[in-house]
């Protein structure tokens, strides 16, 4: 064979072996794939629509409940709203809200970042009904973590997102802690006051829900939480018209989504299998007492008192049945309710398996201050955390 025609056989063995490569191998190599996975993600810089509600993208926390005839994702109680991850350098989100014209009732949220945890963080404020609003800009490009969080009360104002974007692009969100506390009650768990004075009017500038002993206190073991509260509210009866009648109270509240703020439940059910906590933290009855119990007199009296031990009953039975392996801690400052509710739960846990009795400091107890509208200072609320902090780890060290 001379060496032109071993020239063309090597010719055609290479044509040949080219052929047969490219029939085996993906049109793209290992390279192109890497680029067209990280250009798919880059896409995925603005959450809105299905990829607002999915959890690949956003967790969001507490009760909420997406409305697909708007597009948004409402959240009502205090405690509510989302945590995130993206790479960029800042991140948005278009935000609805109800009461923005009121500087007693707009509401305030805390926006903690990276290595900041709730209830540290920035604080923002919404101004308008509708509004698009930058929560954090100006990081250095690269991975970030951002929780976004409700600091004020349902009753003052309805809130919801339909977008969230940045100038990067979204990753997998931090998970939820396994471990979770359900916090319920009215004014004095909802940090009514909290940030203000003697003296002052009540505002949600100057309240703080996460400031509040119940929250400081889940907060401290680094737990997900839940709100159940709303100031004027009771376990039966309170001082709002739909609460008087002992039909809408935080009992109900419960069983649904959120609380309005028009004083009304949103008529969309919840399920409470969705949130196991290991503690749920009560402060009520208060507003039961005064709005309607002391009221009465005579053997209106005894029943009133009879009927609030009757709601105590039924509200711990039932959270027993749901959550068999958690802990209640049923707080009062040494009250005619809290007397009430710790005979009623003496008569149903004798032995006090699931529900402990648990006393805090009353609104300016020793030297502590006052806060607005004559109720807990965060003084004070420091100081009931770090008794509830006390009993929960008692509580824990003994299982």
């Amino acid at each position: 064979m001379n060496y032109k025609h071993l020239g063309l056989l090597l010719l055609f063995v290479a044509l040949t072996f080219s052929i047969t490569a490219c029939q085996e191998t993906p049109s793209f190599t290992t390279s192109t794939t890497e680029e067209s996975i990280t250009s798919e993600i880059l896409t995925v810089s603005e959450l809105s629509l299905d990829t607002l509600q999915n959890p690949e993208y956003v967790r969001w926390i507490g009760r909420t409940y997406y409305d697909h005839s708007t597009n948004y994702m409402n959240f009502y109680n205090t405690g509510t709203g989302f945590a995130i991850r993206f790479v960029g350098t800042e991140l948005k989100i278009n935000i609805s809200c109800t009461n923005s014209d009121s500087s007693y009732r707009r509401p305030y949220f805390t926006v903690s970042v990276d290595d900041e945890t709730a209830p540290n963080g920035s604080i923002v404020s919404l101004h308008d009904p509708v509004s698009e609003v930058t929560l954090v800009s100006g990081l250095e490009y690269g991975p970030h973590t951002l929780t976004f969080m409700k600091r004020s009360e349902p009753i003052d104002s309805e809130t919801a997102i339909n977008q969230i974007t940045t100038d990067g692009y979204f990753t997998s969100p931090t998970e939820a802690s396994s471990f979770k506390v359900l916090i319920v009650g009215g004014s004095g768990i909802s940090g009514h006051g909290n940030l203000g004075s003697q003296g002052q009017t009540r505002t949600t500038a100057n309240s703080d829900g996460m400031q509040a002993f119940g929250f400081l206190a889940a907060a401290s073991f680094n737990a997900d939480t839940q709100f159940i509260s709303a100031s004027g509210w009771g376990l039966k009866w309170g001082y709002n018209d739909s609460n008087r009648n002992g039909t809408i109270n935080i009992r109900t509240a419960f069983d649904k989504v959120g609380i309005g703020d028009d004083e009304e439940l949103i008529d969309i059910n919840y399920d409470p299998q969705l949130f196991i906590p290991d503690f749920i933290i009560v402060n009520i009855g208060g507003n039961d007492f005064t709005s309607y119990v002391l009221n009465q007199t005579g053997a209106e009296l005894t029943q009133a008192k009879a009927e609030f031990r009757d709601a105590v009953t039924e509200f711990v039975s039932t959270m027993h049945q749901l959550y068999p392996n958690t802990m209640i801690l049923w707080t009062h400052t040494g009250s005619q309710n809290g007397a009430e509710a710790e005979t009623a739960i003496g008569d149903l846990d004798s032995k006090h398996n699931y529900t402990r009795i648990v006393i805090i400091r009353q609104v300016g107890e020793g030297d502590d201050p006052i806060g607005a509208d004559n109720h807990a200072s965060l003084v004070t609320h420091q100081k009931n955390a770090e008794i509830l902090i006390q009993v929960m780890n008692d509580i824990l060290n003994n299982r």
